[in-house]
């Protein structure tokens, strides 16, 4: 799955790329992380506090016919959550390629899987990164809005498919523990091709 995963963000996009407009994003991000445990028929689940942090990157928006576009992008994201007043701070590198609907003349509907490769995890000060895993799969859904001069208001929610903790263990027999990043992305683009 991970194979056809990665397939479709690298290759889809060369099929929209003929006539792409090239742009810039930024924005804030609303970050957390959130653990299911879940062992026999039962389950738990918790997400941490919110972690404030930004995303800003490049994009190619293409249209594929009337009604449907597609937009590849690479991104910069601080992620991760905040717990008890320590913050565990993931930076990734992002590659989310969304398939867009325009429900009105300005208003897109999206949606898109997401590929990211971690750069940096510290918690409390400390460098984590050895015991996270370095890639991370994720979908994606949003609005955007289409204003005048290549300007676009985004909102994005980004919902984490991959365990972003290394397998170390629970030392607890039939005990299974996920741990996925959860973001709520609100951007600005500037499409500098017409």
């Amino acid at each position: 799955m991970k194979k056809i995963f990665l397939l479709l963000v690298l290759i889809i996009p060369m099929s929209a790329m003929a006539q792409a407009k090239f742009g810039l994003k930024g924005g804030l991000n609303l970050a957390k992380i959130h653990v299911s445990a879940s062992s026999g028929g039962t389950s738990a689940n918790v997400s941490s506090d919110n972690l404030t942090s930004f995303t800003a990157g490049l994009f190619l928006s293409s249209m594929i016919n009337d009604k449907f576009g597609i937009q590849p992008e690479l991104l910069y994201s601080g992620q991760g959550g905040s717990s008890s007043g320590s913050d565990l701070k993931l930076d990734y590198i992002l590659l989310p390629v969304m398939l867009k609907f325009y429900a009105a003349e300005n208003v897109t509907l999206q949606a898109g899987p997401q590929l990211g490769i971690l750069m940096g995890a510290n918690s409390g000060g400390q460098n984590i990164k050895d015991s996270m895993n370095s890639i991370d799969f994720d979908l994606n859904f949003g609005i955007g809005v289409e204003l005048s001069g290549g300007t676009e208001l985004g909102f994005r929610y980004v919902l984490g498919l991959a365990n972003i903790v290394k397998d170390t263990g629970t030392g607890m027999s039939g005990v299974s523990i996920t741990t996925t990043n959860q973001v709520m992305q609100f951007t600005v683009g500037f499409k500098l091709s017409k």
